[in-house]
């Protein structure tokens, strides 16, 4: 394995464990709410991404339509989202967090960044400014 190849294998793998921490904040909220991992992920899809189709919001998942639809259709009952018509396509059902689910993930994510403004908090000034601009030409390439 080249020098390059083990330097992305130790960045993977940090990448896992720094999200590893930041979910494990939230292991306890998802267990109150009785979510799991895949309705959590749909979640945040809705709430980074916004209002999607069904379908695209499959594709975002990885899974098929119909495990799609069975997620949402969970989350309906239980007030985090909601399913509209395409008013330009009546055969398009478009699924968009509702108040509930907008204010679960909101809490959600406060919790996840403090957990990881604890560990930034810890990095030198150096630190901090180089961490910024890999993460923007990571985000914005």
């Amino acid at each position: 394995m080249s020098e390059r190849a083990a330097a992305i294998q130790r960045v993977l793998e940090l990448e896992r464990r720094s999200k590893a921490r930041a979910l494990r904040s939230q292991v306890g909220r998802l267990a109150d709410e009785n979510l799991t991992m895949h309705q959590f992920r749909t979640l945040a899809l809705l709430g980074l991404d916004g209002e999607m189709p069904t379908t695209a919001l499959a594709e975002a998942l990885g899974a098929k339509a119909p495990v799609a639809t069975g997620i949402v259709q969970r989350l309906v009952e239980r007030g985090f989202v909601e399913r509209a018509d395409d008013p330009n396509d009546r055969r398009v059902h478009l699924v968009r967090l509702s108040k509930q689910g907008e204010e679960f993930l909101s809490d959600a994510f406060e919790e996840m960044d403090r957990v990881s403004s604890e560990r930034i908090g810890a990095l030198t000034d150096a630190q901090l400014a180089a961490y910024a601009e890999i993460l923007e030409a990571f985000v914005t390439s």
